[in-house]
C-alpha cells in the first residue's frame, strides 16, 4: 500500500505543477490563516494556485478561525479537504463537518 503524500504551503503555481507531476496526491494551501505565517495566500491567490493542480492530485486548504469564517472561505475556494489548524473547538469542528459535508468537502 502507498502512503498519501500531501504537499503544503505552496505559493507559486510552478511549485504546485512540480508537486503535482512528481506524485504528490494533496497539494496543500495556507490561506487566510489567523496568524503571520510566510507562506499565508489569500483566497483570490488560492483559486489562481488550484488552477495549477491537475487530478488525479486533489486540494487541501489549512486555514483556522471562527466555524463561520471558514466554512465561507472553503464554499469560496472549493478545495477537495479542509484541514483545520488554529483553537477551533470540537463544536466547531463538528459545525464545519456538517455544513461542509453535503459539497463533499472533507477534513483531513
Amino acid at each position: 500500500m502507498r502512503p498519501t503524500v500531501k504537499i503544503c504551503g505552496l505559493t507559486r503555481a510552478d511549485d504546485v505543477r512540480l508537486c503535482v507531476r512528481h506524485g504528490a496526491d494533496i497539494i496543500g494551501f495556507v490561506v487566510d490563516y489567523p496568524r503571520p505565517v510566510p507562506w499565508n495566500v489569500s483566497a483570490e491567490s488560492v483559486n489562481e494556485l488550484m488552477k495549477a493542480v491537475s487530478r488525479p492530485a486533489e486540494t487541501c486548504i489549512v486555514t483556522g478561525g471562527e466555524a463561520e469564517r471558514i466554512i465561507n472561505l472553503t464554499l469560496e475556494t472549493r478545495p477537495d479537504y479542509v484541514q483545520l489548524h488554529y483553537r477551533e473547538t470540537p463544536a466547531d469542528t463538528a459545525s464545519i463537518v456538517d455544513n461542509l459535508r453535503k459539497y463533499n468537502i472533507y477534513l483531513v
